[in-house]
C-alpha cells in the first residue's frame, strides 16, 4: 500500500512538469514551425562551443587545444554531452544506488526521509556545475546555478564548524569574479566591487580572522591561489578569443 502510495506521488510529479511545460511552450505551438524558435535557443547549436570568456572547462582548454579545428562542428556537442554527464554520473550514482538497495530490502518502508535525502544539494551542485563546466554553449551567468544548492550548504553551516561554509563562502567569491568581463562590459564594474565587499562583510567571511596561524595562512594562500587561478583562465580565455 505504502509502493502504491508513493508511485501516486511520483506519477502526480510527472503530470505537473508535463503540464507546465505544455502551458509555458502554449504560445508556440502554432504554427508548429514556431516551436523551433524556443528549441534553437535553449539549444544553441549553431553558435559553436563556446563564445566570449566563459569560465568554463572548453574556453579554458581552448588555449592548448584548438577544439573547433580538432574535431568537426557535428563532433563537439556530442562530446560536450558524454563529458556533461561523465560529470553528473558519481552524484546520479551516490543518490540512485542507495536508495535501490534501500528499496529492495525494505529498510525505508515507513520511513519519514529517504536515506538519501541528505546528499540532495550535494548532488545538485555537483550536476550544475558540470552543467557549467562541460556543457554546450554556456553562458557566464549560468555559474550562479550551482551557487544556490552550495549557497543553502553555506547557510546551514556555521563558520569554523565544518570547511562546507568556507567553501561555500569562497565559491561564490570565485564564481562572481568569473563574470568580471561580463560586467565590466555592462558597466557593473564599481557594482560588482562593492556589493561582494559588502557581502563578505555581512557574511562575516575573513580568510585573517582564523585563530591558528597555520590555518590562517593555509586559508589565505587557498583563497589567492583560487583567485589567480580564475583571472588565469579569465586571461587564457581573452587570448584565445583573439586567435
Amino acid at each position: 500500500m505504502l509502493i502504491f502510495y508513493r508511485f501516486t506521488l511520483f506519477t502526480q510529479l510527472g503530470v505537473v512538469t508535463l503540464a507546465t511545460f505544455g502551458v509555458l511552450f502554449l504560445p508556440w505551438l502554432y504554427p508548429p514551425s514556431a516551436l523551433l524558435d524556443p528549441i534553437t535557443r535553449i539549444f544553441p547549436f549553431a553558435r559553436g562551443l563556446f563564445e566570449d570568456k566563459v569560465a568554463n572547462f572548453w574556453c579554458a582548454s581552448n588555449v592548448i587545444i584548438k577544439w573547433r579545428s580538432f574535431l568537426p562542428a557535428s563532433a563537439l556537442p556530442k562530446l560536450a554531452t558524454a563529458s556533461t554527464a561523465v560529470g553528473f554520473l558519481p552524484s546520479m550514482i551516490s543518490l540512485i544506488n542507495p536508495g535501490l538497495k534501500a528499496f529492495r530490502s525494505g529498510a525505508y518502508l515507513g520511513a519519514d526521509r529517504a536515506p538519501t535525502l541528505s546528499l540532495l544539494p550535494y548532488a545538485l551542485f555537483q550536476t550544475s556545475m558540470s552543467f557549467f563546466l562541460f556543457s554546450f554553449q554556456v553562458h557566464e551567468k549560468s555559474v550562479l546555478l550551482p551557487l544556490l544548492p552550495l549557497t543553502l550548504l553555506a547557510a546551514a553551516s556555521y563558520p569554523g564548524q565544518s570547511d562546507v561554509w568556507e567553501w561555500g563562502i569562497l565559491v561564490n567569491n570565485i564564481a562572481c569574479f568569473s563574470m568580471w568581463p561580463l560586467l565590466k562590459r555592462d558597466g557593473l564594474g564599481v557594482q560588482y566591487i562593492a556589493l561582494v565587499i559588502l557581502w563578505n562583510y555581512l557574511v562575516g567571511y575573513n580568510p585573517l580572522a582564523i585563530q591558528s596561524i597555520s590555518l590562517k595562512t593555509l586559508s589565505l594562500v587557498r583563497f589567492l591561489w583560487t583567485l589567480l587561478t580564475a583571472k588565469l583562465i579569465v586571461s587564457l580565455s581573452s587570448l584565445t578569443q583573439l586567435h
